[in-house]
């Protein structure tokens, strides 16, 4: 039946006559009660035209479907002949035992054909024997109904050499050695079919008789039949269309006649409503200055209430660090944990009151993501770790540099969404991660995602939860506490920069919250120092061991942009067998990033077993912990390691401790002596520094260097004057970069160390003069430079970089860092030995460092809160600083109580004259100062004024000057009493 319709056409003249008839039928009914006789016509004749190019393209497109199965059937043919005499179809013959290998093989390979190809519905072979008898030679079973059985005989093999008579006109073409195709069905006992022939050569390259390609006759008019239906389905929906839109349109004619008529009524209903509108503008714009005027008044009242606390607050935790009984303390701590909750309800409430005041203000400014990022990881580590949740940090390598947008409220936005998960998180891990997904229509656009495993929320309430005062569940707030106005302000801190925020969530698993924000491209004058200095380190193997996957997937993705090559193991048992495996393979590593909590063995289990592996006992560890290292003072006091780092990692704290290790690599290298037994600085034990530059023996110092030191402060003057010459250099003070250039005129040395920020002539200018001079150390060689300088800001080491310095330290100077940086630089002339350094700067573990990620300055007060909760001076600090020199001590002591009334009063004069640039400078100097004295609160305190300079707000820094001259006091008062306890200690040792 197929057969006739196809031969006959009978579909395409189904179609001719169905749509001719549906034609008629609407120009009768519709056509010809709305449209013109011209209007009629022409589209009667569209029709036809239609109807007769769809005739067409039907019949066109059967016979390409027919010639496109043609070619594949035809295409395997040619292949499997091939395949059957390369795989020795020659050797099989009528009397073949059916279990003959090579009989099974080219069995097999049918099967294999089958399987693999849905055109190909049956293969076969035939030979011709001399009698003209034509046999089937290698048949296999066929499920030619494809129902995954073999039923009866015809799906079940055929026999070798089973005698084959239906032969047609086609196979005897294939039978004298050419190829051909059947593509008329012809009926055998098996089934229809339309086949493809080709011969199979014997080695001799003679017939060997032919195969047979078979497909579904049936399926191959259906094919075409769907194929031609497919194109005449289309053009009868289309042919269709046009005709009912035609009676729609007919039909919307005479309905606009009659809107035309409803126009005139329409305008004046409008002329109504302007009226009405004029009156809800007015009555809206009442409401938005009440509403303005209650923001305006909550925010003050916010900021009013907010002040007080602070000094409770202070004072609370003032009474903490005095000598109180157990109950007293319990008390106390309630008292700050309840202030600190309040706090954060007033920051909520002046947050969103600012927001509905409209006093929020977006701030572009270059940043790096990975900074910003990290510093607020770093504030919410700690409360992570109290509830034993772990916080990870990714960001992806494709994430920018550096880009502009506004970091503080990034910073912000991120700091409510980790501190919320942690909130509602009692068990395993928040995760934040940060990827580009740029379009290439802008620079960089960020998606931040912050994932936890807390309590979820429920979908019905996702969408609400962003709105203010709302939160998931009613008992959220008695449970956790909360105002409700966290993801509301987050909401309004996103939107005004361009991007959007939105939550998955399911209850019980866990929350993401995703923002999304487009940046701008930062100046071409951002450099990218991560990894600039990266790029300087030499390339490491490095082991990473930690049990958590997301923190290895981090640290390797580090590692690698920075071209190390990285291993990640999850268990501190495998670290023996794995340094053992690098060893035999001639590839050590060079370097361990250690976890301290894992489970079975912590880190400093690991690390003592480390240090007991003679292959692996030089091998510099760093461990890294979730907890402060103070909470580890006692097992640090007695580990070989080369650095601690508290989770979330920083890029650029990993990257700090690994240009340590790799510096204090290369002074140890070139400390170690011929005997071969000197032992890594990197695993020494910490020693405090000896009295003096003189062996123990009494023998005289040995001149180690020649050391021009650039500095304006006096009593910074003092303190490199003293340590310096102790360590055994010859140094010559210079108090500014005029006088520096005018001793390199007259004098030779071996190593400039210049301060930055000096009057008269800086650092910066003074080295370029330097340079163009092309100044020679007493060696010979280019004369180095280092710079000294307080500012350890990105971009700071680019710039001394620039100007022409060598390296760069940053103040409060650490001296054990110094002497290293000064080994790597320093080269003497021939007739003088330089003994290898012995001085290795006292670290107590539970010192809290500064840097200046440590500071966060509140722009929403004029005047900055002192942080009570800092130590005034750090003993500990001071005395590994000065060698444990009390008449260095004393010295420094009077030499910044005769100072500091200079300094004070030269900054009164310069915020008097509104000079912001000498105010900087000289709060730039009180906080160097502080610094080297180990002065923490001052030091803190000073920074914060320096920052308000840099605003340019000097009237704030106006109202600071008596707690700094309180603070100088202080610390003058807490130094010479530590000298004064110094002196009665030595006197009672003596």
């Amino acid at each position: 039946m197929l057969q006739v319709i196809l031969e006959w056409n009978l579909d395409v003249a189904g179609f001719a006559l169905f749509v001719i008839s549906f034609m008629i039928f609407i120009d009768q009914r519709y056509i010809k009660l709305h449209f013109d006789e011209r209007r009629r016509g022409a589209l009667r004749a569209a029709g036809l035209i239609m109807v007769f190019a769809s005739m067409y393209l039907a019949v066109g497109r059967g016979e390409t479907e027919r010639e496109q199965l043609q070619k594949a059937i035809q295409g395997f043919a040619p292949t499997y002949a091939d395949e059957f005499r390369e795989h020795g179809h020659e050797m099989i013959n009528p009397d073949t035992n059916p279990e003959d290998p090579l009989y099974r093989e080219l069995i097999e390979k049918e099967k294999t054909w089958l399987s693999l190809s849905r055109v190909v519905h049956d293969i076969y072979t035939m030979r011709r024997d001399r009698d003209g008898t034509v046999r089937l030679i290698v048949d296999s079973e066929t499920d030619y109904d494809r129902n995954g059985r073999f039923e009866g005989d015809r799906e079940s093999r055929t026999e070798i050499g089973e005698e084959y008579t239906e032969i047609t006109p086609t196979m005897e073409i294939a039978l004298r050695g050419f190829e051909s195709f059947d593509g008329h069905p012809h009926t055998d006992r098996w089934g229809t079919w339309v086949s493809a022939y080709s011969p199979i050569l014997n080695s001799a390259g003679q017939i060997d008789g032919i195969v047979g390609v078979d497909f579904d006759g049936s399926e191959w008019i259906s094919s075409m039949l769907w194929a031609r239906a497919s194109v005449l389905g289309f053009a009868t929906a289309l042919i269709l269309t046009v005709l009912g839109s035609s009676g729609s349109v007919a039909l919307l004619e005479a309905e606009l006649r009659q809107k035309a008529e409803l126009s005139g009524e329409l305008q004046r209903k409008s002329e109504s409503l302007e009226q009405m509108n004029e009156q809800l503008v007015k009555a809206r714009d009442a409401a938005e200055n009440a509403n303005r005027a209650k923001s305006e008044f909550l925010a003050n009242m916010s900021h009013e209430i907010r002040t007080p606390m602070n000094g409770i607050l202070g004072l609370t935790e003032l009474l903490l660090q005095s000598s109180v009984s157990p109950d007293q303390k319990r008390s106390l701590e309630l008292v700050v944990s309840s202030g600190e909750a309040l706090m954060t309800v007033l920051n909520d409430i002046l947050d969103f009151s600012k927001i509905e005041a409209n006093m929020l203000q977006i701030d572009p400014t270059p940043f790096e993501p990975r900074e910003v990022v990290g510093n607020a990881m770093k504030l919410l580590g700690l409360r992570a770790e109290q509830k034993r949740i772990e916080l990870t940090c990714r960001i992806l390598p494709s994430v920018p540099n550096v880009v502009v947008g506004d970091a503080g409220r990034i910073r912000q936005v991120l700091v409510n969404l980790v501190g919320n998960a942690i909130k509602f998180t009692h068990h395993g891990e928040v995760a934040v991660t940060v990827a580009d997904i740029r379009d290439g229509s802008r620079p960089a656009e960020l998606l931040f995602s912050v994932r936890d495993t807390g309590i979820g929320i429920s979908g019905e309430r996702q969408a609400s939860i962003f709105e203010p005062f709302i939160q998931a569940d009613g008992s959220t707030t008695r449970h956790y506490g909360g105002t409700g106005l966290g993801l509301a302000i987050c909401t309004r801190l996103v939107e005004p920069m361009d991007g959007r925020i939105w939550v998955e969530s399911e209850p019980g698993v866990g929350s993401i919250f995703y923002f999304q924000i487009p940046f701008s491209a930062a100046p071409t004058s951002e450099h990218d120092q991560v990894n600039d200095d990266a790029g300087t380190i030499p390339r490491q193997h490095v082991l990473v061991v930690d049990d958590h996957p997301t923190n290895r997937l981090i640290l390797e993705e580090v590692l690698t942009a920075w071209r190390m090559d990285a291993k990640a193991i999850g268990h501190g048992q495998l670290v023996r067998e794995t340094l053992l495996e690098a060893r035999l393979s001639g590839n050590p590593y060079s370097l361990i990033l250690l976890d301290v909590h894992m489970p079975d063995m912590d880190g400093f289990d690991v690390a003592e077993m480390i240090r007991q592996i003679p292959e692996a006992s030089d091998v510099p560890v760093i461990l890294l912990s979730s907890s402060d290292a103070v909470h580890h003072s006692r097992s640090l006091r007695g580990a070989r390691i080369s650095g601690y780092l508290t989770k979330p990692i920083k890029q650029s704290e990993l990257l700090e401790a690994i240009l340590k290790i790799s510096s204090t690599d290369a002074a140890s290298t070139s400390s170690t002596t011929n005997s071969g037994s000197a032992t890594s600085e990197r695993t020494k034990p910490a020693e405090p520094v000896a009295g003096s530059a003189s062996g123990e023996n009494g023998d005289q110092p040995v001149n180690r260097g020649r050391l021009l030191v650039v500095e304006d402060n006096y009593v910074n003057q003092q303190l490199m004057q003293r340590v310096l010459t102790r360590r055994g250099y010859d140094v010559v003070i210079a108090a500014d970069g005029n006088e520096a250039v005018m001793q390199l005129a007259a004098d030779d040395f071996d190593v400039v160390l210049m301060d930055c920020q000096m009057p008269v002539m800086d650092g910066y200018e003074a080295t370029r003069v330097i340079r163009r001079a092309n100044r020679q150390s007493r060696s010979g060689q280019r004369l180095p430079i280092i710079a000294l300088t307080a500012n350890a800001m990105s971009g700071d080491r680019q710039r001394c970089l620039d100007a022409g310095m060598d390296d760069f330290v940053t103040k409060p100077i650490s001296f054990a860092l110094l002497s290293q940086t000064l080994e790597k630089y320093l080269v003497l002339p021939r007739a003088q030995v330089l003994p290898s350094p012995g001085d290795v700067e006292p670290v107590d573990p539970g010192t809290p460092l500064h840097t200046d990620s440590a500071t966060v300055v509140d722009h929403g007060q004029k005047q900055p809160a002192v942080n009570d909760s800092l130590m005034v001076l750090n003993r500990e600090e001071l005395l590994g600083r000065t060698g444990g020199d009390a008449d260095l001590i004393e010295i420094l002591a009077g030499a910044f109580r005769e100072d500091s009334p200079k300094h004070i009063n030269a900054l009164c004069v310069a915020l008097a004259d509104d000079n912001a640039a000498d105010a900087k400078r000289i709060a730039h100097t009180i906080k160097g100062c502080a610094g080297n004295l180990s002065g923490i609160r001052l030091f803190e305190f000073a920074k914060t004024l320096e920052q308000m300079t840099i605003r340019g707000d000097l009237t704030s820094a106006r109202m600071c000057i008596p707690q700094l001259e309180v603070e100088i006091s202080n610390l003058i008062q807490e130094i010479e009493e530590f000298s004064a306890s110094l002196h009665v200690d030595r006197c009672t040792r003596s």
